[in-house]
């Protein structure tokens, strides 16, 4: 029997082969293998993730702080959650005309804010706002001690910006802000920066500043927890916004009955005669006319003050708007901004000087404020010419009809010297 033999040709090939399928084998093998690796690595992540947020959310319901959850930052830092609809069942039911309402550009100024607390703010914004009312988000980093994370310059609709050289202060950063406000946007909305806006909280904002251009106007503020973010839908028809001569700061009023019953509770508006300066709409052009903020003052404080009082005596309104709800962290003393402690007096006394009129005496006889405490607030001289060039009224007039019920130092009424009670 004869011997089959194969030219060297063809054992060669057939060797060529063999190697290159043993090849491709071991390289479809390693791919799989690191296609595998990936998809294990990206599972352990995802699960890391979960697992981060699972742990953070049962931290804060056992109460620890949420300064506590941010100190070590790392993934899972940052989350959304739902929160109860705080609206009225006629403000759901309210037609707000959402297609013809003019758009709006949301201006957050913040110093070392929480990432996670600061996040949170923006994401739900864009969460329960509709896109067409929407125009930018502009976050004013007023020269924290590092920049924002890069998380936050890859968000939709936002603008971050940063005070470079130095601190500029709430007042100025907001000017800053409206400064690089979308150039379509109409309407500015203030907002601090560590809220949660609840449930169609813009368009009732939006509807009354298109009613008139200079309404200005603040939702009701609900209050989260600092300890433990829990949240708490305030009523819209218990307080709004005064202030308190004697110590010449902001506080909460009831609303008097005789004013509630005016008003078509709560679709209508509350008038308002000092809001919190924290959250706020705006029509800009209106903002710019009527005299932005008095940049002479220091870092913040008083400047609500200031702001309302002007907006009314110089032909605007203020106003709450009770179908509009914003929850805002309310820090506790130890948690509160360090800003330059001067300046509160500062501002207090540049608003005085320019607006108070004569009760602003009342304050400096409480404070034992001093001549030279006036002279180092600064010159007034073009708040004081801006006053008078537009007619503004007096604060005698801002007392009688808009603020009647203003609570009036027991001082004062023994101030016949004074212009408090001549007709």
């Amino acid at each position: 029997m004869s011997k089959i033999t194969f030219p060297k040709v063809a054992i060669g090939a057939l060797m060529c082969i063999f190697v290159l399928s043993n090849f491709m084998y071991m390289r479809m093998m390693s791919n799989y293998e690191s296609l595998d690796r990936l998809l294990t690595e990206q599972n352990q992540k995802l699960e890391n993730e979960i697992s981060s947020l699972h742990q953070q959310i049962s931290l804060l319901q056992q109460g620890s702080s949420p300064a506590s959850l941010n100190k070590g930052g790392g993934k899972g830092k940052y989350w959304t959650r739902d929160v109860p609809d705080a609206r009225d069942d006629a403000c759901k039911l309210f037609d707000w005309d959402s297609s013809n309402l003019p758009s709006a550009s949301v201006i957050i100024v913040t110093h070392n804010e929480k990432p996670s607390v600061l996040y949170r703010t923006i994401l739900s914004i864009l969460d329960r706002t509709p896109a067409h009312l929407l125009d930018l988000i502009v976050v004013v980093d007023d020269f924290g001690t590092s920049p924002l994370d890069s998380d936050f310059y890859v968000l939709p609709k936002t603008k971050i910006v940063r005070n470079k050289d130095k601190q500029q202060g709430l007042i100025h950063s907001r000017v800053i802000g409206c400064d690089n406000s979308h150039p379509n946007s109409e309407v500015l909305i203030y907002l601090d920066a560590h809220c949660e806006v609840n449930y169609a909280w813009i368009e009732p904002l939006l509807f009354r500043v298109r009613q008139n251009r200079t309404n200005t106007v603040w939702p009701v503020i609900d209050s989260i927890s600092y300890h433990d973010f829990s949240y708490t839908v305030i009523n819209g028809h218990e307080l709004t916004g005064g202030m308190d001569l004697a110590n010449m700061n902001f506080i909460y009023e009831h609303i008097p009955s005789y004013v509630f019953d005016s008003v078509n509770y709560p679709l209508d508006p509350i008038p308002s005669p000092i809001m919190p300066g924290g959250l706020f709409a705006i029509e800009k052009n209106w903002f710019k006319e009527s005299g932005l903020y008095d940049l002479g003052m220091g870092f913040w404080g008083a400047e609500n003050l200031e702001m309302s009082v002007r907006l009314w005596a110089c032909g605007g309104r203020v106003e709450m708007v009770p179908c509009s709800h914003v929850g805002h962290i309310f820090n506790d003393a130890s948690n509160a901004p360090k800003y330059v402690t001067s300046s509160g007096v500062k501002n207090q006394i540049r608003f005085s000087e320019v607006w108070a009129d004569d009760y602003k005496y009342l304050w400096y006889e409480s404070w034992h404020i001093s001549s030279d405490q006036i002279s180092e607030a600064g010159d007034v001289t073009d708040r004081i010419k801006f006053k008078e060039e537009h007619k503004c009224k007096s604060f005698k007039w801002f007392h009688e009809n808009i603020y009647p019920y203003m609570t009036m130092p027991a001082a004062a009424r023994s101030r016949s010297d004074l212009d408090l009670w001549r007709p």
